[in-house]
Protein backbone atom coordinates (compact mmCIF):
# COMPACT_ATOMS: atom_id res chain seq x y z
CA UNK A 1 0.00 0.00 0.00
CA UNK A 2 1.01 3.63 -0.64
CA UNK A 3 -0.17 7.04 0.43
CA UNK A 4 -0.47 9.11 -3.05
CA UNK A 5 0.23 12.97 -2.89
CA UNK A 6 -0.58 14.32 -5.75
CA UNK A 7 -0.24 18.46 -6.09
CA UNK A 8 -3.63 19.07 -8.28
CA UNK A 9 -7.35 18.54 -7.04
CA UNK A 10 -9.43 16.33 -8.82
CA UNK A 11 -11.02 19.62 -10.09
CA UNK A 12 -8.02 21.07 -11.54
CA UNK A 13 -7.60 17.71 -12.76
CA UNK A 14 -10.41 17.34 -15.15
CA UNK A 15 -9.73 20.87 -16.39
CA UNK A 16 -6.69 19.94 -17.90
CA UNK A 17 -7.55 16.22 -19.07
CA UNK A 18 -5.93 16.69 -22.90
CA UNK A 19 -7.28 13.80 -25.16
CA UNK A 20 -4.30 14.43 -27.29
CA UNK A 21 -2.38 12.24 -25.10
CA UNK A 22 -2.91 8.57 -23.68
CA UNK A 23 -6.62 7.96 -22.65
CA UNK A 24 -5.24 4.60 -20.85
CA UNK A 25 -2.69 6.62 -19.02
CA UNK A 26 -4.67 9.63 -18.05
CA UNK A 27 -7.73 7.47 -17.23
CA UNK A 28 -6.11 5.62 -14.99
CA UNK A 29 -4.81 8.44 -13.60
CA UNK A 30 -7.40 9.96 -13.05
CA UNK A 31 -9.34 6.80 -11.23
CA UNK A 32 -6.93 7.39 -8.76
CA UNK A 33 -8.97 10.71 -7.50
CA UNK A 34 -12.16 9.07 -7.54
CA UNK A 35 -11.15 5.74 -5.88
CA UNK A 36 -8.81 7.13 -3.39
CA UNK A 37 -8.51 11.40 -3.48
CA UNK A 38 -12.41 12.27 -1.77
CA UNK A 39 -15.40 11.40 -1.46
CA UNK A 40 -19.28 13.44 -2.75
CA UNK A 41 -20.22 15.62 0.40
CA UNK A 42 -24.40 15.29 0.32
CA UNK A 43 -25.43 17.78 3.06
CA UNK A 44 -28.55 19.05 3.93
CA UNK A 45 -30.89 20.11 6.74
CA UNK A 46 -31.26 16.56 7.61
CA UNK A 47 -28.85 14.86 5.60
CA UNK A 48 -24.37 14.35 6.51
CA UNK A 49 -23.59 11.77 4.08
CA UNK A 50 -20.37 10.77 2.46
CA UNK A 51 -20.47 8.77 -0.65
CA UNK A 52 -17.15 7.32 -1.54
CA UNK A 53 -16.83 5.90 -5.44
CA UNK A 54 -15.50 2.12 -4.98
CA UNK A 55 -15.74 1.58 -8.52
CA UNK A 56 -15.40 3.66 -11.98
CA UNK A 57 -15.95 3.69 -15.57
CA UNK A 58 -14.61 6.26 -18.07
CA UNK A 59 -15.96 6.95 -21.04
CA UNK A 60 -14.68 9.53 -24.16
CA UNK A 61 -16.21 10.75 -27.41
CA UNK A 62 -14.82 12.99 -30.00
CA UNK A 63 -17.41 15.32 -31.97
CA UNK A 64 -14.71 16.33 -34.68
CA UNK A 65 -14.03 12.16 -35.36
CA UNK A 66 -10.48 12.53 -35.30
CA UNK A 67 -10.12 10.81 -32.52
CA UNK A 68 -10.86 7.08 -31.44
CA UNK A 69 -14.14 6.89 -29.71
CA UNK A 70 -17.36 5.38 -29.42
CA UNK A 71 -20.99 6.04 -29.20
CA UNK A 72 -21.52 4.66 -25.92
CA UNK A 73 -21.45 8.10 -24.44
CA UNK A 74 -24.86 9.47 -23.21
CA UNK A 75 -24.33 13.26 -23.05
CA UNK A 76 -23.42 14.13 -26.75
CA UNK A 77 -24.36 14.82 -30.29
CA UNK A 78 -26.81 12.56 -32.39
CA UNK A 79 -27.54 10.20 -29.52
CA UNK A 80 -31.00 10.77 -30.51
CA UNK A 81 -30.76 11.59 -34.06
CA UNK A 82 -34.27 11.86 -34.45
CA UNK A 83 -34.50 15.11 -32.34
CA UNK A 84 -34.23 18.41 -34.58
CA UNK A 85 -31.47 20.93 -34.20
CA UNK A 86 -32.05 22.87 -30.70
CA UNK A 87 -29.47 24.31 -28.71
CA UNK A 88 -31.84 24.07 -25.35
CA UNK A 89 -32.27 20.29 -25.23
CA UNK A 90 -30.10 18.43 -22.68
CA UNK A 91 -29.89 15.85 -25.98
CA UNK A 92 -30.16 16.07 -29.82
CA UNK A 93 -27.49 16.96 -32.51
CA UNK A 94 -26.45 19.72 -31.31
CA UNK A 95 -25.89 19.16 -27.58
CA UNK A 96 -24.55 21.57 -25.06
CA UNK A 97 -21.38 21.23 -23.35
CA UNK A 98 -21.07 20.57 -19.43
CA UNK A 99 -18.70 22.30 -17.09
CA UNK A 100 -15.98 19.84 -15.81
CA UNK A 101 -17.49 18.07 -12.72
CA UNK A 102 -20.96 18.63 -13.64
CA UNK A 103 -23.63 15.75 -12.94
CA UNK A 104 -25.42 13.64 -15.57
CA UNK A 105 -27.79 11.08 -14.87
CA UNK A 106 -29.19 8.90 -17.52
CA UNK A 107 -30.24 4.92 -17.49
CA UNK A 108 -27.12 3.52 -16.27
CA UNK A 109 -26.44 6.27 -13.19
CA UNK A 110 -24.53 9.51 -12.64
CA UNK A 111 -22.14 10.91 -15.13
CA UNK A 112 -18.98 12.87 -13.46
CA UNK A 113 -18.35 14.76 -16.63
CA UNK A 114 -15.33 16.44 -18.04
CA UNK A 115 -16.44 18.13 -21.30
CA UNK A 116 -14.44 20.72 -23.25
CA UNK A 117 -16.31 22.79 -25.62
CA UNK A 118 -13.31 24.46 -27.14
CA UNK A 119 -11.94 20.91 -28.20
CA UNK A 120 -15.44 19.56 -28.91
CA UNK A 121 -15.15 16.23 -26.80
CA UNK A 122 -16.97 14.76 -24.19
CA UNK A 123 -15.50 12.87 -21.37
CA UNK A 124 -17.59 11.02 -18.30
CA UNK A 125 -16.64 9.10 -14.97
CA UNK A 126 -19.44 6.41 -14.21
CA UNK A 127 -20.11 5.71 -10.62
CA UNK A 128 -20.20 2.07 -10.97
CA UNK A 129 -20.29 1.32 -7.73
CA UNK A 130 -19.97 3.21 -3.79
CA UNK A 131 -20.80 3.38 -0.62
CA UNK A 132 -22.46 5.27 1.98
CA UNK A 133 -21.21 6.88 5.47
CA UNK A 134 -23.88 8.52 7.37
CA UNK A 135 -23.15 10.59 10.24
CA UNK A 136 -19.66 8.23 10.72
CA UNK A 137 -21.76 4.88 9.94
CA UNK A 138 -21.41 3.03 7.16
CA UNK A 139 -24.72 1.96 5.42
CA UNK A 140 -25.87 -1.60 5.31
CA UNK A 141 -26.79 -1.07 1.70
CA UNK A 142 -25.32 -4.12 -0.68
CA UNK A 143 -22.84 -6.72 -0.46
CA UNK A 144 -19.66 -6.76 1.56
CA UNK A 145 -16.07 -6.36 -0.15
CA UNK A 146 -12.46 -6.30 1.61
CA UNK A 147 -12.11 -5.86 5.03
CA UNK A 148 -15.97 -5.31 5.69
CA UNK A 149 -16.68 -2.20 3.51
CA UNK A 150 -20.03 -2.09 1.98
CA UNK A 151 -20.37 -1.25 -1.43
CA UNK A 152 -23.44 -1.27 -3.75
CA UNK A 153 -22.57 -2.60 -7.45
CA UNK A 154 -26.27 -0.80 -8.07
CA UNK A 155 -25.51 2.23 -9.97
CA UNK A 156 -29.02 3.90 -10.72
CA UNK A 157 -29.25 3.27 -6.43
CA UNK A 158 -27.06 6.19 -6.16
CA UNK A 159 -30.28 8.29 -6.92
CA UNK A 160 -31.72 7.70 -3.49
CA UNK A 161 -28.46 8.73 -1.68
CA UNK A 162 -27.64 11.77 -3.59
CA UNK A 163 -30.99 13.49 -4.40
CA UNK A 164 -32.99 12.44 -1.38
CA UNK A 165 -35.41 14.80 -0.50
CA UNK A 166 -34.87 17.46 -2.55
CA UNK A 167 -38.14 20.03 -2.99
CA UNK A 168 -40.27 21.19 -6.60
CA UNK A 169 -41.35 24.20 -4.53
CA UNK A 170 -37.54 25.24 -3.88
CA UNK A 171 -36.25 26.52 -0.61
CA UNK A 172 -33.90 23.62 -0.50
CA UNK A 173 -30.90 24.16 1.64
CA UNK A 174 -29.38 21.70 0.20
CA UNK A 175 -25.63 20.79 -1.42
CA UNK A 176 -23.28 17.99 -3.16
CA UNK A 177 -19.90 18.85 -3.19
CA UNK A 178 -16.67 16.88 -3.87
CA UNK A 179 -14.03 16.79 -1.16
CA UNK A 180 -9.92 16.18 -1.65
CA UNK A 181 -8.72 14.03 1.03
CA UNK A 182 -5.97 11.46 0.04
CA UNK A 183 -6.05 8.09 1.61
CA UNK A 184 -3.77 5.14 1.27
CA UNK A 185 -3.99 3.14 -2.03
CA UNK A 186 -2.79 -0.19 -3.57
CA UNK A 187 0.26 0.42 -5.51
CA UNK A 188 -1.46 -0.69 -8.68
CA UNK A 189 -5.11 0.20 -9.36
CA UNK A 190 -7.15 -2.74 -10.35
CA UNK A 191 -8.29 -2.04 -14.02
CA UNK A 192 -11.04 -4.36 -16.08
CA UNK A 193 -13.21 -3.86 -19.14
CA UNK A 194 -16.21 -2.08 -19.04
CA UNK A 195 -19.58 -3.82 -18.38
CA UNK A 196 -21.48 -4.12 -21.49
CA UNK A 197 -19.07 -2.74 -23.67
CA UNK A 198 -17.84 -4.96 -26.04
CA UNK A 199 -14.57 -3.74 -26.58
CA UNK A 200 -11.15 -4.73 -25.25
CA UNK A 201 -10.54 -1.35 -23.23
CA UNK A 202 -9.99 -1.34 -19.59
CA UNK A 203 -11.37 1.78 -18.55
CA UNK A 204 -13.38 0.14 -15.48
CA UNK A 205 -11.09 0.97 -12.31
CA UNK A 206 -12.20 -0.55 -9.08
CA UNK A 207 -11.11 -0.12 -5.55
CA UNK A 208 -9.30 -2.59 -3.36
Amino acid sequence: MVQYIESKTLKESLESFDPQTSLNEQFEELAKYFLYGGYIHVKSENIDRRIFIKEVEFYFYDETGKIESNNKVYHRNGKYSNIPDNDVLPIGRNTHYFKPGSLYLHASGVDITFENKENKFRASALIRAFSVEEKGHLQPIYIKRNQNVIVDPRSTYIYEYMFEGLSIFGGNKYSINWIDEWKEAPKQITKKERINIGDEKKWRFIWT
